[in-house]
């Protein structure tokens, strides 16, 4: 399968061992700007677009099951990382947003969720020292780099610890903190 996004404001998915086009999933008011199959939920995509939104697209019934509208500025680059379960969206904003992605619990889930295959959460931001848009974001094979170009002449690579590394991290500075305060 091929996704491809455009300044008509559609998504086209193909196959190309058939080569035809096997559905077009319109809903973006901009031109897309970026778009990835997100594997770890089968049969979905996401897009952002110069609209300020980001959209996941359920393939199988062609329908956007959730947007995020909490952009103030364009939406230029977006990528997952590891193994789908964060989104990163990069914006003329200097800073990256953040998403935490997990699988939809019926049990939990709210009235605005329930048609929804994951659960979407916004966790963070990452500052960027380039002043520019966001031109692109990429990521290593494993996930846990990311890197930001931007307008400007600058390349910044990003790395996301793993939880244990994370854990680690911060029992460092929790541990470093309460020696200060004592």
């Amino acid at each position: 399968k091929l996704l491809s996004g455009s300044l008509d404001t559609d998504l086209v998915i193909s196959d190309l061992v058939d080569q035809v086009g096997k559905c077009r999933l319109s809903g973006h008011a901009g031109a897309i700007t970026a778009c990835q199959f997100i594997e770890k939920f089968k049969e979905v995509v996401v897009s952002s677009s110069k609209d300020m939104q980001v959209r996941f697209w359920n393939i199988e019934t062609q329908f956007c099951f959730k947007t995020i509208v909490d952009h103030h500025t364009e939406v230029w680059g977006l990528s997952l990382l590891r193994d789908d379960s964060f989104l990163v969206t990069g914006s003329k904003e200097t800073a990256l947003r953040v998403y935490r992605l997990s699988n939809n619990d019926a049990s939990t889930a709210s009235d605005d969720d329930s048609m929804s295959p994951l659960r979407c959460n916004f966790v963070g931001t990452i500052q960027r020292t380039g002043r520019g848009r966001t031109v692109n974001l990429v990521t290593d094979s494993q996930g846990q780099m990311l890197g930001c170009t931007g307008t400007d002449d600058e390349i910044e690579i990003f790395y996301f610890f793993t939880p244990e590394e994370s854990m680690k991290r911060l029992t460092k500075r929790l541990k470093k903190v309460s020696i200060k305060s004592d």
